[in-house]
């Protein structure tokens, strides 16, 4: 199962979510190319340090 429902308030009541489950035995390529794309994601990604989060703080703590 792949999907971005989440039991926040926007996710229950506000934000379209969607689920999708895939077998591997029917969807063999689906799953694949899937798992494929969240190791380049993941490869691609960056440690959050306290330095890049700075910039963000002036949007939450107003």
């Amino acid at each position: 199962m792949l999907g971005s429902s989440n039991l926040t308030d926007g996710g229950l009541r506000a934000n379209r979510e969607a689920v999708v489950r895939l077998d591997r035995d029917d969807n063999t390529d689906a799953v694949d190319d899937i798992r494929a794309l969240f190791v380049e994601l993941g490869d691609a990604g960056q440690v959050l340090t306290r330095k890049k989060l700075m910039p963000s703080r002036k949007f939450t703590m107003n």
